[in-house]
Parts: C-alpha cells; sequence; structure tokens
C-alpha cells in the first residue's frame, strides 16, 4: 500500500511511473484523481483555526513542542506549546525572538519545522551560557 499527505500550501507530487518488473500479479492499480476547486469554498472557510503539531527535530518523546495555528491570511503561526522545558527568562527569549512565543509565520510545514528547530537550538545555546 502507498499512502501520502500533503500539507496546506505543499505543490503537488508528479506522477512517478511504477517500472513494469515491480508489478506483479497480486498488485491492483488504482487511479485518483482528486479536485480542490470542487471544495475551494468550503475548505478556505474551514482551515482558519485550524492546526498541528510540531517537535523538535520530529522527536514524539521531546519536551520541545509547538503549535502551527492557521490565521486568516492563509499562513501558518508556530507558536510554543505551552511553557519551555528550560527556564529562561522572558526578556532572554525575547532577546532571542521579540515575537516570543509566536516563533514565525510561515506557508509551509517544512519552513515551520526548520524555524522550531533553529530556535529550539538557540535557546539551548543560550541556556548552556548561563
Amino acid at each position: 500500500m502507498l499512502a501520502g499527505a500533503l500539507y496546506d500550501n505543499e505543490d503537488l507530487p508528479n506522477q512517478a511511473p511504477i517500472p513494469t518488473n515491480l508489478v506483479t500479479e497480486e498488485m491492483e492499480l488504482v487511479f485518483i484523481k482528486t479536485s480542490y476547486s470542487n471544495y475551494a469554498r468550503e475548505i478556505e472557510e474551514h482551515l482558519p483555526g485550524r492546526h498541528w503539531h510540531i517537535t523538535f527535530n520530529r522527536d514524539w518523546g521531546s519536551d520541545f513542542q509547538a503549535v502551527a495555528y492557521k490565521n486568516t491570511q492563509g499562513f501558518w503561526d508556530v507558536k510554543v506549546d505551552g511553557d519551555l522545558p528550560i527556564e529562561l527568562e522572558q526578556e532572554k527569549l525575547l532577546q532571542l525572538c521579540p515575537t516570543y512565543p509566536v516563533i514565525c509565520t510561515v506557508r509551509r510545514r517544512v519552513e515551520a519545522e526548520e524555524a522550531f528547530d533553529s530556535f529550539i537550538l538557540r535557546v539551548k545555546e543560550l541556556y548552556k551560557q548561563l
């Protein structure tokens, strides 16, 4: 079984041919056609306020977590989820990120993950210096 997910604002992948030597008699090929345009208005109406979770380095056991919320402009506001597991003064965090606890506003999930990881690395470095 092949499965995948597209996040908001991601490009659709190109079709990829399946080499005939990999196709067996037990396989069933299913062709799927998707259409965004038929549901565009309904989707756009329900996206604001939606969210997804980010963990540092994609490690679900990490104590460093953020949540990305869909804003009314169609972008994702990435915000630290709760308190950081490291004690730092608010002033220091604001020096690292003037919009803290909002880390960034991005268009795509990969941008959010990269920005959050970068922020956490800077937080850890600052904590070491204390």
